[in-house]
């Protein structure tokens, strides 16, 4: 075993950990007047970092670091043993800048790049990402772990803080939602491509909306947009897919919702729906030629999907694998759309669940269906459907679940990829679900009357 948790760096954690809150807590001391935001915020920071480690001792002690986490470290470690080496050839590795014509001229004496060369799952791309911060973790997990998760945790708090200005009223609903789901903190606070994802998708949201929408067009949003999708597209280019398509038909239903004559939003409706077909199809050509062609079509990411869920079945993953069905061909997939759906936001069930972590997920899940039936047959459909109009990110949220859950439903069949793969969704889902059943319930609508 790989042992990381030893005397002597326990005392660099605590210290880390010390340095780390107490900055936290000057900060927000100095920044936020409200006392509430104050406890979100370090509330927050606290379940980031006590997730961070508690996925590490669950890699050490449970898996003895068997996976793909302690490859991602080691091999980030290498390259960051790069920079104290040649600066020069760590900087080139770093900013993707080798390739086989200039390798002759870089360090590869601890991190050889063109090993790691082919990026199709992202491994490359991880490396790199986190060999910044295993230089100041001094190549230990727990300590790496801590400084990357205090940089991501800035990129979702930014994230917390654009959805309590759409909804004032809805901070606790928005804390829980963002910052306390149990599956979504654990996976995605370890040394994991997810944990980055997670992140930087909340970051194209709010990127794209001050640029498209509030039309913003200043250096700050356009690069904090170029740099979210340079990372997600790195590490996992579909969810680029559906965030842009929730986006989109957020961004063209808040026009469609200005015309006020009905008539005339009857001929506004195809039309808007007709071009933003065109301009999807466009960007899904033009994304999927830059991601090696897997994305290029409906029919190649069916393919890949088809594929990556055979490979996920395989016994060599030892993990705990589940089947909807096979299919080789877009009629195939698109008829086990409604099972892949359900796989993709509510599996496993508490009774598939046959470990500790899985456990956690399936008593999650159960959670999550037990409160979208309520919102199905207690508030309703024509509810849920007129508190949507109010609020079209609540239609974003909702859309960019379902087509997440699709492509993960279809292309995964073993659990614990799939709790990994969809949280970039569970924030979304679940506040559009807590703020359906809030906002129609009567003591939330007496509550408003009375103020």
């Amino acid at each position: 075993m790989y042992q990381q948790l030893t005397i002597w760096s326990i005392f660099g954690i605590l210290a880390y950990l010390f340095v780390i809150l107490l900055a936290g807590l000057f900060i927000t001391g100095h920044k936020y007047a409200d006392k509430r935001l104050r406890f979100y915020c370090i509330a927050g920071l606290f379940l980031k970092l006590f997730a961070g480690i508690a996925f590490a001792l669950l890699y050490e002690f449970h898996y003895h670091w068997e996976g793909d986490t302690f490859y991602y470290f080691r091999n980030a470690c290498r390259l960051a043993n790069t920079f104290f080496e040649s600066p020069v050839s760590y900087f080139k590795i770093l900013f993707d800048m080798v390739d086989s014509s200039n390798i002759g001229a870089i360090d590869i004496s601890n991190y050889n790049p063109m090993v790691h060369w082919d990026n199709s799952s992202g491994r490359y791309a991880i490396h790199r990402f986190v060999s910044i911060f295993a230089i100041a973790g001094f190549n230990n997990y727990y300590m790496i772990s801590l400084l990357m998760n205090t940089f991501l945790y800035w990129i979702n708090w930014k994230v917390f803080c654009f959805i309590i200005t759409l909804f004032p009223k809805q901070q606790k609903i928005a804390f829980v939602s963002f910052m306390c789901v149990p599956s979504v903190l654990l996976f995605g606070s370890g040394i994991m491509k997810d944990s980055f994802t997670l992140s930087f998708s909340g970051l194209i949201m709010v990127a794209m909306y001050r640029v498209f929408f509030e039309r913003k067009i200043n250096l700050k949003y356009l690069f904090l947009l170029f740099i979210s999708l340079y990372v997600v597209f790195e590490l996992k280019p579909y969810i680029i897919y559906a965030f842009v398509i929730a986006m989109l038909a957020w961004w063209g239903m808040m026009y469609i919702q200005k015309v006020k004559n009905a008539v005339l939003r009857l001929v506004v409706l195809p039309v808007g729906v007709i071009m933003t077909a065109i301009v999807l199809m466009y960007f899904v050509s033009a994304m999927g030629n830059l991601a090696g062609g897997r994305y290029s079509s409906i029919e190649t990411m069916v393919e890949s999907a088809s594929m990556s869920q055979y490979d996920l079945k395989q016994d060599y993953y030892e993990g705990e694998s589940f089947d909807i069905g096979g299919y080789t061909d877009v009629a195939g997939a698109v008829a086990l759309i409604p099972s892949a759906i359900i796989a993709g936001l509510y599996r496993p069930y508490l009774w598939e669940a046959h470990s500790f972590a899985m456990a956690i997920s399936g008593m999650e899940n159960f959670i999550i269906l037990f409160l979208s039936l309520y919102l199905l047959i207690k508030v309703g459909i024509r509810k849920t459907l007129s508190t949507m109009s109010d609020n079209m990110f609540l239609l974003f949220a909702l859309l960019l679940s379902l087509i997440l859950s699709i492509g993960i439903g279809l292309s995964t069949s073993n659990f614990a990829a799939l709790v990994r793969f969809r949280i970039p969704l569970m924030p979304y889902f679940i506040f559009f679900i807590l703020f359906v059943i809030q906002v129609n319930s009567k003591k939330y609508n007496t509550a408003l009357s009375q103020k």
